[in-house]
């Protein structure tokens, strides 16, 4: 069953688990200060070393986006070179549509953006994974960066030698980073890949739908 919410940026920061995701989270919230988002040209990845290996710098490509950064321990875990590819690769349908979607969000809110999801491994093994993705501007207000981290809940042993693959979205939300910007988000409900189904319970600012929603 997948779930859709909507976070203020405190509630956001609470939900993080993992050390590099609230390492880069901190980060990304003193640069940008009183503003929706820092610039790109803002960032010393330095600043933020011990999340180096778990950090993603991603650049907007129609409602995609492509890996222009990421970590060592994410790449590592995954097996393979991730510059240059699309993050929709790493998902099947119909979670290939619903991250499009939160994309979309997070560029025209603009928003961050929370996961939680599922990998399964090449052997079989499970492991629950957390992922936030957080707005950047660059030579203006539009959005076309984005800075994250992608990091397990726990960090297992076995890590790094069993090569990931399946991922499975299970829950995800979007918190707009300018004050004006929550009411317009509720445009999102009008978006096909939500009205397809109807959720099947709605708890305060949670949607749940069934986990086959197309």
């Amino acid at each position: 069953m997948y779930a859709l919410e909507t976070l203020t940026v405190d509630r956001a920061r609470a939900r993080l688990a993992d050390a590099a995701c609230r390492e880069v989270f901190d980060y990304w919230d003193r640069l940008r200060g009183e503003r929706a988002a820092p610039d790109r040209r803002e960032l010393e990845p330095f600043d933020i070393a011990p999340a180096l290996g778990d950090m993603v710098l991603l650049e907007t490509a129609g409602d995609d986006a492509v890996f222009r950064l990421a970590g060592s321990r994410l790449t590592l875990a995954l097996g393979r070179e991730l510059r240059g590819g699309h993050l929709s690769s790493l998902w099947q349908e119909p979670d290939q549509r619903r991250l499009h979607e939160l994309l979309r969000l997070a560029c025209t809110l603009p928003a961050g953006v929370f996961m939680d999801f599922d990998m399964r491994t090449v052997s079989g093994r499970n492991l629950d994974f957390e992922c936030v993705l957080l707005p950047l501007q660059l030579d203006g207000p539009v959005i076309r960066r984005l800075i994250g981290a992608v990091a397990p809940v726990q960090r297992p042993y076995w890590l790094g030698t069993d090569p990931l693959e399946g991922f499975a979205l299970r829950k995800a939300a979007f918190f707009p980073t300018r004050s004006d910007a929550l009411l317009a988000s509720r445009q999102f409900r009008s978006h096909p890949v939500f009205d397809r189904a109807t959720p099947r319970r709605t708890l305060r600012h949670l949607a749940l739908y069934d986990g086959d929603l197309a």
